[in-house]
């Protein structure tokens, strides 16, 4: 009997091959080097980065577009309310040639650009992009000759409510 115990265990020691041990240790030190490499990339960040350039890149089309609509506009003899009430059409800018391509999800209000300022009016141009809201306004003066602050861009705004309504449609 312990002869044949012996040669059991001879020929254990002959076959070649990993342990079961050996084979999980080496499966978990890939498993922690994957995950190591994971959190040094960040995939996520890296994603809502590249959504975040590409929203801030949709609403600078959209505002150059509407600059060019407004100049244009202001150009034929039109108030600046009526030319802000012009180029806040969508497809306005895509058909009379200021835009080539009008960005998806993009939405173009007209609003009041504060409650106590009667002689500027403010075209606000929303993206909604990755989950995130992209906006740009554009303020221009009801009386020819006033100066206003001008245009800004604001990414991740909320927008005025007075055209929350359409921005949200």
């Amino acid at each position: 009997m312990i002869d044949k115990l012996r040669s059991h265990r001879e020929g254990l020691r002959t076959q070649k091959g990993f342990t079961l041990i050996e084979l999980l240790v080496v499966i978990a030190i890939i498993g922690i080097l994957v995950v190591i490499v994971l959190v040094a990339i960040n995939p996520a960040a890296r994603i809502a980065e590249a959504q975040q350039k590409d929203g801030q890149t949709r609403i600078r089309q959209i505002a150059g577009g509407l600059e060019a609509c407004l100049t244009s506009r202001l150009g034929a003899g039109r108030s600046t309310i009526q030319a802000a009430g012009d180029c806040t059409g969508a497809g306005y800018l895509v058909t009379n040639g200021y835009l080539k391509v009008l960005p998806t999800n993009v939405t173009i209000c007209q609003g009041p650009a504060a409650t106590t300022d009667d002689d500027k009016v403010a075209l606000y141009t929303s993206v909604t992009f990755g989950g995130r809201a992209f906006a740009y306004k554009s303020e221009q003066p009801t009386t020819p000759g006033t100066n206003v602050a001008g245009s800004t861009f604001d990414f991740g705004t909320t927008v005025p409510a007075s055209c929350a309504a359409a921005l949200a449609g």
